[in-house]
């Protein structure tokens, strides 16, 4: 059983198919976070950042991994 990185809840494992085919991926079922091998790839990379944007603010927060 995998842990979420997020919130420590349960990771399932699922399917997705898409026009391109399927793919695999892990969701959380307490937050609804999702992981597939792109997010993998790019949370691996040491310039790795959350942007995040608040609502009536043009200011964007970096917050660093």
């Amino acid at each position: 059983m995998m842990e979420c990185p997020r919130c420590h809840g349960m990771m399932v494992n699922e399917q997705v198919y898409t026009e391109q085919g399927g793919i695999e991926i892990a969701r959380c079922i307490h937050c609804g976070d999702v992981i597939d091998s792109v997010v993998i790839f790019n949370r691996s990379r040491p310039d790795f950042e959350i942007k995040k944007v608040f609502r009536g603010c043009t200011a964007v927060a970096s917050i660093p991994i």
